[in-house]
């Protein structure tokens, strides 16, 4: 078994989400994306939070929880290849800390850069990024017509949404310190009033930071100390850390207790 980032731990979870034999979570189909998932019109993808159209892209309406992610390791085992070549010393996908979390539906945290990466490549994904598909200039972190994460945010820069409900900060609309004074987090989704900057997208502000395909490269020799980019602040977070145009680096290798991801299609 494949230490995790810092501790070792299993990495099976109970089968039976809600004790009585069934799981209502999203990923409960074969696709790991749930009956709402097979509509005709719905956003590709295998894995994970059923996608919300934004223009000529998806975005998850969600961030990816403990319980998704889990399908991944289950998956992949100790396989990490496949990863890009800015990855290859990262040895485990296995989350730091203690792994597995019982809290199904909180998003999954103690994820690096190249987990988030990998995950979404596996569900036929990527890591939200630029609108052509690839990485997003690093210093295009709110340009609406450059970066697929701002854009779903801050609903294609409308001027109306410097937060993804709207322009006026709401203390109580996400988990953010204002309202959560343990800066613990919440099931992915659970807060309605969390919701924007299109219909269908939660937790864009506050929850877990989350990973967004936008690095500064150095020199090649230590690509796990670059700077990649975390979007919509975290639980932690109050005020000005919570808008849609912040954005935060970490070093492509860090892991933290409060930074996940979501994906995007194309």
């Amino acid at each position: 078994m494949d230490a995790g980032k810092d501790a070792g731990s299993d990495t099976s979870f109970a089968p039976d989400a809600n004790g009585d034999g069934t799981d209502s979570s999203l990923d409960a189909g074969p696709d790991g994306q749930g009956d709402a998932a097979k509509d005709a019109t719905a956003c590709p993808g295998e894995a994970g939070p059923v996608g919300v159209r934004v223009g000529a892209f998806c975005i998850d309406g969600t961030e990816v929880t403990n319980r998704q992610y889990q399908l991944f390791l289950t998956a992949k085992g100790a396989d990490v290849t496949g990863q890009p070549a800015t990855c290859a010393w990262n040895t485990t996908h296995t989350p730091g800390a203690a792994w597995p979390s019982d809290a199904h539906d909180v998003p999954v945290v103690f994820v690096d850069w190249c987990d988030a990466y990998a995950y979404c490549a596996w569900g036929k994904k990527r890591l939200c990024g630029a609108m052509d598909g690839g990485s997003n200039d690093f210093d295009a972190q709110a340009d609406a017509s450059a970066s697929q994460w701002f854009a779903a945010c801050s609903h294609a820069g409308d001027g109306q949404h410097a937060y993804p409900y709207g322009n006026a900060y709401d203390p109580a609309a996400c988990n953010g310190a204002d309202s959560n004074d343990a800066g613990s987090l919440v099931d992915a989704g659970s807060q309605p009033a969390c919701v924007g900057g299109y219909p269908g997208i939660f937790d864009l502000s506050g929850n877990a930071r989350e990973w967004e395909d936008s690095c500064a490269l150095g020199d090649g020799a230590a690509p796990q100390a670059d700077s990649c980019r975390t979007r919509g602040g975290a639980s932690t977070d109050d005020g000005g850390a919570l808008t849609c145009a912040r954005a935060n680096a970490r070093a492509r290798s860090s892991v933290s207790g409060h930074t996940g991801f979501r994906c995007c299609t194309p």
